[in-house]
């Protein structure tokens, strides 16, 4: 009987005594290795902007997306240029060209940028301007967060938080831009503008969003070198058929009680 528990506690400190030893090792570098994953060559059109100006990933080729996590803009901007030719590690969509990048590399430096998974994606207040719930975007308020939207036909406020500039835009529809998830959530401009728009409002405008569509936006966003994205309050095919973005649907409008004509 002794000897039984003496094995087992031998064997309890074994355990114990590699665990320890395991989790003081230290670690350079990320957990995972992002070049096991396949690998997707190409050259940088321009990066991929959050309104509020985050860089959030890149456009390759001038017709693929790829996302990258807007906690690593500051080095994906220190590391890669638009023009120069870069190696993505990462997934594929099924049916969209669209890539969601675990590292990428500068090919004439080898210098890369590896995903970041010290928190959420967007972090508080997600890709937009505004905080909380509303996942970041412009529309805190159609979710039942953040103020209330003016009467109808009043100019409406910028969002809370953030440089907001207003802005507006047109061209045509070169390429359609999606959500992580593959929902179709804005456009890129054949001038380079970016166009972000709540998915349901994206899926309800349809083929009007379509590629080689002529479009023009009224909203906020940001505009500097690194490029320019507006979350759109108001969009048509021309300045003179500019409609208000509808909101989610069942969710209430901008008019003082809900309705959105």
């Amino acid at each position: 009987m002794n000897a039984t528990k003496s094995l087992l506690a031998t064997a309890v400190f074994a355990v114990i005594g590699g665990s320890v030893a395991y989790a003081a090792q230290p670690t350079d570098g990320p957990l995972y290795d992002p070049a096991q994953l396949p690998s997707f060559k190409g050259r940088v059109t321009q990066y991929d902007l959050t309104p509020r100006g985050d860089v959030a990933g890149l456009i390759l080729d001038g017709n693929t997306e790829v996302h990258f996590s807007p906690r690593q803009s500051t080095l994906l901007v220190a590391t890669v240029k638009p023009g120069d030719m870069v190696t993505i590690h990462g997934l594929k969509a099924r049916t969209i060209p669209m890539i969601k990048a675990m590292s990428i590399t500068q090919d004439a430096t080898g210098q890369s940028v590896v995903e970041s998974h010290d928190g959420p994606r967007f972090g508080p207040g997600g890709p937009g301007f505004g905080g909380g719930p509303g996942g970041g975007h412009f529309w805190p308020h159609w979710f039942g967060h953040g103020p209330a939207m003016p009467p109808h036909g009043a100019p409406p406020p910028p969002p809370p938080g953030g440089d907001a500039t207003e802005l507006s835009a047109s061209g045509t529809v070169k390429l359609q831009l999606h959500g992580p998830r593959g929902e179709l959530d804005g456009v890129l401009l054949d001038n380079g503008t970016e166009i972000h728009l709540p998915p349901p409002a994206a899926e309800q405008l349809g083929d009007a969003l379509a590629v080689g569509k002529p479009v023009a936006v009224k909203g906020f966003g940001s505009k500097t070198i690194l490029g320019t994205a507006i979350e759109a309050r108001s969009l048509g095919a021309s300045a003179a058929t500019l409609k208000d973005i509808a909101p989610p649907p069942g969710l209430p409008g901008p008019g003082p009680h809900g309705d959105h004509h």
